[in-house]
C-alpha cells in the first residue's frame, strides 16, 4: 500500500512539473529573467502552476512588513496601455511536496526587480483553493513583474482573469539632443535625450556607445568620454524585457556622432629657479634640471589638458677664493652681510643670501683668513765689558692647517735718530744710554695675497741702567736718630751698590750688596747730612745720586718728654705696655718695621697714663713705635725677641 501511494505521488509531481513546463510563456526563476505578456489580453485566461523548486525570490514580506517568507517563487512580466485594471487569480489543487497540509499561494506585482515600487502584495494563505483579485492603476508601456509563491512551499494550479489592458504601441523616436556640442573635452560627460513617448508611455530606452550598452533605461542619460575619438551614440525604445529577450515592441534606433578631443596644452609662464631651490616642485613634477615639464589637469572637474612649463634652473654661483691677512687688530668683514670673521679660516664657505643681481639667488665664496700674532721683548745684559741688547719674540699665529710662506727681517734703531739702522741681527752692542727699539717685519704669503706685519719692541736703557731714579727715606730727621734708606733697583751678577754717607754712619754690614741701609745720624746740632749711591757693573757705573737730609736737634722739652715715654718691658714678645706722663695726649700709634712697612697692632687704654699694645706673629728685630700727639711725632725703638 505504501509503495502504491509513493508511486502515485511521484507520478503526480511529474505530471505537475510537466503541466508547469507547458505554460506559455514559461515562468522565470528570477525577476529579470521573467517572460513578458505583451498585453493583459495575453494574461487573461492564462493557466499554470508555480514551481516545485526551492526559489525564495518573491518580494515577501510585503513592503518589508507582515508575515511570510518566499519559498518557491515563479515570475512573469506584462505591459499594458495603462489605466485602471483588474486582475484576478483563481487557484486550486494545491499540495505540499513535504506532505504538509496545503495552505495555498501568495501573489504580488512590483514595478522594479529590487522589490521597490510595489503595486500589489497579497501575503495571505487561504487554504487549498481560493481567489485573489487586485485593482490598480498601471502606467502605459511600463513593464510590471508578477510573482506567485506557495505558502510553505505549496504548489497550486492557478488561472488569471483580466479586464482591460490592450497592447501598447510606440511612435518613432525623434532626434537625440545633447548638452555638450562637438568637440566634447576628453574626460567630460554629456547629457543625451530623446523626446518621450506620448500619452505617458514609459518604455525601456536602450542607449549604446559604439554598440555597447551604456546609461540607464530612461529617455535621458549621461555618457562620459575618457578617450579621444569619434563615437556613435544610439538609442531605441523597447516594450518588454530586453535582458530576458522577451520583447513586445521596438523602435528603430536613433544615432548621432560625438567628437571627443583633449584640450590643447596650456603653456604656463616660464620660470627661472635659483639653484638653492632645486629640486623644485611644480605640481606633479620634481624638477632637478632645466627642461620642459608637463602635468595633467582637469578643467571644471573633467576636461583634461596638460599644463606645460619651461623651467630653467640656474647654475650655482660660486664666487672667488678670498684670502685675507690681518695685522695688528685688522679683521675681515664681509662687505654684504657685515659679518666679521676674527678667527683663522681655511677655505670656509661664506653663504650670501639673495645676493646675485637680476634673479637674487644665493651665492657663496670661500674665505681664507690669517691673523699673524707675536709677543716680544728685549733682554739687557753685560757681556765681556759690553752692553748687549737681545731681541726675542714668540710666534702666536693660529694657522688652522694653513701653510703660509713666511719671510722676516729685523732692524735696530735709536729713537734719537730713528732713520739710522743700527743692526739687523737679533743682538746689538751699545755704549750710550738711550731708548733702543727693535723692529720685526714679518711677511706672510697665501696664494696670491702677501701682507707684511710690523712689530716693534723698545727698551729705555738710559732710565733703567745708567741712572738711579730716587733714594727713598726721610729727608728731615733728628740728630742721633737711625733712619732707613733704599732704592728700587735689583742687582745683576757682579754688580755693587756704592753707598756714601756724610754726617752719619751706615749701621749695616756689607752695604755694597744691599738695596736698603740703616743710617745713624751724628749728634751735631742742626746740621745737614747727605747720602749718595752709585751702581757699579762690569760694563758701566751709573751717575751718582745724592739725597740731602736735614738733621734737627731735639729741644730739652722734647728730650724730657721722650724720656718720660716708657715701653714696659723692652725687649718683649710683641705685647707690651706704653706708659706716658700725666697730661700727654696720644692721637695715634703705629709700629713700623726696619724696611718701612707698617705692622699690624692693637692698643687699648689700660689706665690713666697707660696703653696696652698687642701684635701678632712678629719677627724678631728692631721696630720703631711712632707716637703722635697733637703737635709732635716721637719715635721709640722696640726690640722684639
Amino acid at each position: 500500500m505504501k509503495k502504491s501511494t509513493l508511486l502515485l505521488s511521484l507520478i503526480f509531481v511529474l505530471w505537475m512539473n510537466r503541466f508547469n513546463a507547458q505554460c506559455e510563456p514559461e515562468a522565470g526563476y528570477m525577476c529579470d529573467e521573467a517572460n513578458v505578456f505583451c498585453s493583459l489580453d495575453e494574461l487573461n485566461g492564462f493557466t499554470c502552476s508555480n514551481t516545485t523548486s526551492v526559489n525564495p525570490t518573491a518580494c515577501l514580506p510585503c513592503n518589508g512588513s507582515g508575515s511570510g517568507a518566499p519559498h518557491n517563487s515563479s515570475w512573469w512580466a506584462f505591459v499594458t496601455e495603462g489605466g485602471n485594471i483588474s486582475i484576478s487569480m483563481t487557484f486550486s489543487g494545491c499540495y505540499n511536496p513535504s506532505g504538509n497540509t496545503p495552505a495555498g499561494v501568495q501573489m504580488g506585482i512590483v514595478g522594479a526587480c529590487d522589490c521597490t515600487d510595489q503595486i500589489v502584495c497579497n501575503p495571505n494563505c487561504n487554504g487549498n483553493g481560493g481567489s485573489i483579485t487586485v485593482n490598480a492603476f498601471f502606467i502605459p508601456c511600463k513593464i510590471y513583474y508578477l510573482w506567485v509563491d506557495g505558502c510553505n512551499g505549496d504548489v497550486c494550479n492557478f488561472t488569471f482573469t483580466t479586464s482591460g489592458g490592450n497592447q501598447p504601441k510606440l511612435v518613432t523616436l525623434g532626434n537625440i539632443t545633447r548638452t555638450q556640442p562637438d568637440p566634447i573635452c576628453k574626460g567630460c560627460c554629456s547629457d543625451f535625450r530623446v523626446a518621450p513617448q506620448p500619452g505617458g508611455c514609459t518604455p525601456e530606452y536602450v542607449w549604446t556607445l559604439d554598440g555597447i550598452q551604456v546609461g540607464g533605461n530612461a529617455d535621458a542619460t549621461s555618457i562620459c568620454f575618457p578617450d579621444e575619438g569619434t563615437f556613435a551614440v544610439c538609442v531605441y525604445a523597447v516594450i518588454g524585457n530586453p535582458e530576458s529577450g522577451s520583447i513586445c515592441y521596438e523602435t528603430p534606433a536613433k544615432c548621432i556622432n560625438v567628437v571627443v578631443e583633449k584640450k590643447a596644452d596650456q603653456m604656463a609662464k616660464p620660470r627661472i629657479i635659483c639653484p638653492e631651490l632645486s629640486p623644485y616642485r611644480w605640481h606633479c613634477e620634481l624638477a632637478t634640471s632645466s627642461g620642459t615639464y608637463r602635468c595633467p589637469f582637469k578643467q571644471n572637474g573633467c576636461c583634461e589638458f596638460d599644463s606645460v612649463i619651461d623651467i630653467t634652473i640656474l647654475e650655482e654661483y660660486n664666487g672667488p677664493d678670498v684670502y685675507f691677512i690681518g695685522c695688528n687688530g685688522e679683521i675681515y668683514t664681509d662687505s654684504i652681510t657685515k659679518v666679521k670673521y676674527p678667527q683663522c679660516n681655511d677655505h670656509t664657505i661664506v653663504k650670501l643670501s639673495k645676493s646675485t643681481k637680476k634673479y637674487f639667488c644665493d651665492s657663496s665664496y670661500t674665505l681664507t683668513t690669517l691673523y699673524p700674532r707675536e709677543n716680544g721683548f728685549i733682554d739687557f745684559e753685560c757681556r765681556k765689558d759690553s752692553l748687549v741688547l737681545s731681541a726675542r719674540f714668540i710666534d702666536l699665529t693660529e694657522l688652522c692647517n694653513l701653510k703660509p710662506t713666511i719671510v722676516d727681517t729685523m732692524e735696530w734703531y735709536d729713537t734719537l735718530n730713528p732713520n739710522v739702522i743700527l743692526g739687523t741681527a737679533k743682538e746689538l752692542v751699545i755704549d750710550n744710554p738711550s731708548v733702543y727699539c727693535f723692529r720685526h717685519l714679518v711677511t706672510f704669503s697665501l696664494a696670491n695675497t702677501t701682507k707684511s706685519c710690523s712689530y716693534t719692541y723698545c727698551l729705555d736703557v738710559k732710565s733703567k741702567y745708567f741712572k738711579i731714579a730716587v733714594i727713598y727715606g726721610n729727608s728731615i730727621t733728628e740728630n742721633k736718630k737711625t733712619e732707613r734708606y733704599y732704592v728700587d733697583y735689583i742687582l745683576q751678577n757682579n754688580e755693587k751698590y756704592l753707598w756714601k754717607v756724610a754726617g752719619g754712619v751706615i749701621l749695616d754690614s756689607f752695604p755694597e750688596t744691599l738695596d736698603t741701609i740703616n743710617v745713624r745720624w751724628n749728634s751735631f746740632p742742626d746740621s745737614i747730612g747727605r747720602i749718595c749711591l752709585r751702581i757699579q757693573t762690569e760694563c758701566y757705573t751709573t751717575d751718582e745720586l745724592c739725597k740731602t737730609v736735614k738733621l734737627k736737634e731735639k729741644t730739652s722739652f722734647e728730650n724730657k718728654l721722650l724720656q718720660s715715654i716708657m715701653i714696659i718691658p723692652n725687649p718683649n714678645n710683641g705685647n707690651f705696655i706704653l706708659q706716658v706722663e700725666d697730661g700727654f695726649q696720644i692721637n695715634d700709634l703705629k709700629l713700623i718695621s726696619i724696611d718701612g712697612k707698617q705692622v699690624y697692632m692693637q692698643f687699648l687704654k689700660n689706665g690713666v697714663n697707660q696703653f696696652y699694645v698687642q701684635t701678632k706673629n712678629m719677627d724678631p728685630g728692631v721696630y720703631q713705635l711712632m707716637i703722635k700727639s697733637r703737635k709732635k711725632k716721637f719715635f721709640k725703638s722696640i726690640v722684639i725677641q
